[in-house]
């Protein structure tokens, strides 16, 4: 027959089919019987082994009870149960001698609230750690002027917080030493400029003559008392400066243009072109497009005259945007 093939088991089937199919279901019939009987086998093997040992067991305790086997025999022994209440109160009392030990190694119900060490000199930090039983460690100094120098800033617990003897408190130092700055450069510059680069780190006393004129006076000249200071000096943060002014500059006034409505890069254009300088920029509102501001404030006015190299501080705000409006009409 065409197409039909006959396997060794007599099994006929398609041609082309690699394998009996006959023969094959065949065999995983039978390989699922022999893995069931496997499994069974092994449960049993099991079973049997559990049950011949407890048997042993119990047959050895039954021999044990009516034999007098020394395996329990010792149930009748009176010094069992005398060592047996020895041992079980040394455990206990070790037990309790273990426990008050962990509290005398850990200091357990010895705790004291913290004393508030600010203020305190560092030299004395030495007797206070022999006195209150607790050790302090310097991490940090600073500069500052709410305490004393060379004493305690700030402490690390807190006072009042509850410390065992031994405790380690760590301390902020105020320096001894205050910090120092370098003199800024501020000759023949105007009051406003000398102001704010001054009082970054100091202190100023301005001293101005009968012929003081906020468009044509600047510095001339600075002091500590009395003695005459330069920039790039190094002075003590907070030390007095006596500024003093003077008509150093020229005299050739510069009329202050309008800039309102101008943009940033128009208004440095224009204040360039007159030996001016853009001073401080401020924006006023929201600003989403920094090409859409323009000066809106400015100061001095333009009312006001300047001379060469004095700065104007210039106000921005954004306005809105009207191209589309123009193309849509």
């Amino acid at each position: 027959m065409d197409g039909i093939k006959k396997c060794i088991n007599g099994h006929f089937f398609r041609e082309d089919l690699e394998k009996c199919p006959f023969c094959t279901e065949g065999n995983d019939k039978n390989n699922q019987t022999e893995n069931k009987i496997k499994k069974k086998f092994d449960v049993a093997f099991i079973v049997n082994l559990v049950r011949v040992f407890f048997s042993k067991f119990l047959k050895k305790l039954k021999f044990s009870k009516n034999e007098g086997d020394p395996l329990f025999s010792f149930l009748k022994n009176k010094t069992f149960y005398f060592h047996f209440v020895l041992a079980s109160f040394t455990t206990i009392l070790l037990f309790f001698a273990w426990l008050k030990y962990i509290d005398y190694e850990t200091g357990h119900g010895k705790e004291f609230p913290l004393k508030n060490y600010q203020s305190v000199d560092v030299h004395d930090l030495e007797s206070l750690s022999e006195q209150d039983n607790i050790i302090f460690v310097i991490i940090d100094s600073v500069y500052t002027d709410s305490v004393d120098k060379g004493t305690v800033f700030t402490q690390d617990p807190l006072p009042n917080t509850f410390v065992k003897e031994g405790r380690k408190i760590y301390l902020t130092i105020n320096s001894q030493n205050t910090q120092k700055f370098f003199v800024p450069e501020v000759f023949n510059k105007s009051e406003r400029e000398a102001v704010v680069n001054l009082t970054e780190n100091f202190r100023v006393n301005l001293i101005k003559n009968k012929n003081y004129s906020e468009e044509s006076s600047v510095v001339t000249s600075l002091k500590v008392g009395g003695v005459e200071i330069f920039a790039g000096q190094e002075l003590l943060k907070g030390t007095m400066i006596t500024v003093i002014f003077g008509n150093g500059r020229n005299m050739n006034i510069i009329p202050v243009p309008d800039l309102t409505g101008a943009d940033l890069d128009l208004s440095q254009l224009l204040l360039h072109e007159l030996s001016l300088k853009v001073g401080e920029i401020f924006y006023e509102g929201v600003i989403t497009d920094s090409l859409m501001i323009v000066v809106v404030k400015q100061y001095p006015t333009s009312e006001r005259k300047l001379q060469s190299g004095d700065e104007v501080d210039l106000y921005f705000k954004q306005v809105p945007d009207t191209s589309n409006t123009l193309l849509d009409e």
